[in-house]
C-alpha cells in the first residue's frame, strides 16, 4: 500500500515534531552552558580583585606580610578642587573665625559651670557634715 503524497503520516509528522524539540532542547542547555561559564569567569575575576584573599598555596606568613605591605602603602593625598575667589575666602575665613568662637565661647561657659558645680557640691558636703556631726547612727 503506498501513499499519495498529499496524505498526511502522522509516524513522520511526530519524528520531526520530535526532532525540532531535540534541537530546542540542545540549544537551550547550550545557552545555559555559555551563561554559567560567562558567569562563572565574571565572579572568578572579581574574586581575583579582592586584595586581601589568599591565593592558592599560599602560607598564613605569606599573607601575613601581603597584609603588612598593604598597610603600609598609603593612598595618595586628595587635595581639594574647585576655584574660591577671593569673595568666597573672605566668606569662608569668616564662617571659620565664627565657628572657632562660638567653641571658644561654649568652652568657657562649660568650665565657668563646672566650677560653680564643684563648689556647689563641696558647700553641700560642708554643710551635711556639719549638720550629721552632733547625730548619733541609727541602728
Amino acid at each position: 500500500m503506498s501513499k499519495a503524497p498529499n496524505e498526511f503520516d502522522t509516524t513522520r509528522y511526530h519524528e520531526e515534531r520530535r526532532a525540532k524539540a531535540d534541537a530546542q532542547i540542545a540549544m537551550a542547555e547550550k545557552k545555559k552552558a555559555e551563561d554559567k561559564a560567562a558567569r562563572t569567569a565574571a565572579e572568578n575575576a572579581e574574586i581575583a580583585g579582592f586584595q586581601g584573599l589568599p591565593k592558592d598555596g599560599e602560607t598564613r606568613e605569606q599573607l601575613l606580610a601581603r597584609i603588612r605591605l598593604m598597610r603600609e602603602q598609603h593612598p595618595p593625598e586628595v587635595k581639594p578642587e574647585g576655584y574660591r575667589s577671593p569673595g568666597m575666602l573672605k566668606t569662608f575665613n569668616e564662617e571659620q573665625e565664627a565657628g572657632r568662637a562660638a567653641v571658644a565661647k561654649a568652652e568657657a561657659e562649660w568650665e565657668m559651670y563646672q566650677a560653680a558645680r564643684l563648689k556647689a557640691e563641696a558647700e553641700a558636703e560642708k554643710k551635711s557634715g556639719e549638720a550629721g556631726a552632733g547625730l548619733a547612727p541609727q541602728p
